[in-house]
């Protein structure tokens, strides 16, 4: 993956994505502007930092296998579309392949992925208790 002259917002969801396949959601959160939105590939949202937390804390602790890959950029203004694959065992995740982020230099504020077989949601994840889901 190459870019030139990549703008602040790109930066900022790099280090984001970066953060995310290291499973350190420290960091994420503190890429996240408090008021955070995330909408998973079926359209369902999840609003604010804290809930983020709770969301990624309890997906890392139960997937086995996490790792976004992105393979091309495109950015304007605060906007950023990734193309790439999302790669998890777990069954809330779909197969996405398109990504969207508004951001700027400091903070994530958006975050959207779109599978072509949404399953289950984020929002599903902070109902379940940590590893609920059947071991294989």
């Amino acid at each position: 993956m190459r870019f030139w002259f990549p703008r602040p917002a790109t930066r900022t969801v790099q280090t984001y994505i970066n953060a995310m396949n290291a499973r350190d959601v420290m960091a994420m959160v503190a890429l996240m502007d408090e008021d955070v939105l995330l909408v998973d590939s079926s359209g369902r949202e999840v609003r604010g930092r804290e809930a983020a937390r709770t969301i990624f804390s309890k997906l890392f602790a139960e997937a086995r296998q996490f790792e976004l890959r992105i393979d091309t950029f495109a950015h304007s203004g605060d906007q950023v579309l990734m193309t790439g694959k999302l790669i998890s065992d777990h069954p809330a995740i779909s197969d996405s392949r398109h990504f969207r982020a508004r951001a700027d230099d400091l903070h994530v504020h958006e975050w959207q992925s779109y599978g072509a077989h949404p399953v289950q949601s984020l929002a599903r994840i902070m109902r379940e208790p940590v590893n609920s889901r059947p071991v294989a």
